[in-house]
């Protein structure tokens, strides 16, 4: 995975793109998709929701890493070991439904990701999401013999969104008590990535529009990640003044989380600065997805 400065993937020079309500809601609610419907859901699939704040490149970074972690850790199809063509048994695919201000392909090489073909299903439709990126992930180039002979060893959906605005929500929450249907395919049922940075973990306001977003995905896990996105010493008068401690700033963030989750369970790790130490982290979130 690429790495880079905190700045880099920002979608282009322009000011962030707004995620119209149209956008966001064809997302969860799309009664008229029938992708995926006749390959069914395998018990190897995982759908996992990525979410940051729009406000630094978290996860995106967690977007690309995670994805390449679920490829490293996967077994190579049979036959096919030693070569520098073998394929994981796994099928990693990443989709950005909505404009994201930064975006998971600044973090990965072109070599290295192409648009699924007819053959692999997946949950987003994708007359919907003409203008966003939808592209299956492999751990290095793609092979020229690209197909796993039938031997899959699950397939990881990855959706990398900016959290929603209030009247995102509003209406989402809107048309799910009209009846409309739940999220789309599962979407975020494994687990939701929550990436924050030290500075906004304790942030009620996104804490609260986090909840209820999880309300309406239901996933069976919620993962919060607190990026520490600069150095930061805590100062004997800081700590007088907010009554916290260093130590204990990732346990009130999981804490205030757990406190809109609906009961839902909330896992934190406090992801360090350096390269080596987040990639520690998000292999070790990659195994647990698996579990």
């Amino acid at each position: 995975m690429a790495k880079g400065p905190e700045n880099r993937g920002r979608g282009g020079q322009s000011p962030r793109p707004t995620q119209h309500i149209s956008t966001i809601a064809h997302l969860f609610f799309d009664n008229d998709s029938t992708v995926g419907e006749s390959a069914g859901v395998s018990q190897g699939d995982r759908h996992i929701m990525i979410l940051g704040t729009g406000h630094n490149n978290f996860s995106a970074y967690c977007s690309a890493g995670l994805g390449h972690h679920l490829l490293d850790q996967s077994e190579k199809v049979q036959g096919r070991q030693g070569a520098e063509s073998d394929l994981p048994d796994r099928q990693v695919f990443l989709a950005e439904p909505a404009p994201v201000c930064f975006s998971a392909l600044s973090y990965l090489k072109e070599e290295t990701y192409r648009p699924p073909i007819t053959e692999e299903t997946v949950p987003w439709a994708m007359h919907r999401l003409d203008n966003q990126p939808v592209l299956r992930m492999f751990p290095g180039n793609i092979p020229s013999e690209d197909f796993s002979g039938g031997q899959v060893g699950g397939r990881f959906f990855l959706s990398h969104l900016d959290l929603p605005g209030h009247s995102d929500l509003l209406s989402m929450e809107t048309q799910e008590v009209n009846g409309f249907p739940g999220p789309l395919d599962q979407n975020g049922s494994t687990a939701m990535v929550w990436c924050v940075s030290e500075e906004t973990a304790l942030s009620f306001s996104q804490a609260s529009r986090f909840g209820r977003l999880v309300k309406m995905v239901r996933p069976h896990r919620i993962h919060l990640l607190i990026f520490a996105g600069k150095e930061r010493k805590t100062s004997s008068s800081e700590e007088r003044s907010t009554g916290r401690k260093p130590e204990n700033h990732t346990a009130q963030a999981q804490s205030l989380v757990r406190t809109f989750s609906d009961s839902i369970e909330v896992r934190s790790r406090a992801v360090a600065l350096n390269s080596e130490d987040r990639s520690i982290v998000l292999s070790s979130l990659a195994r647990e997805i698996c579990l």
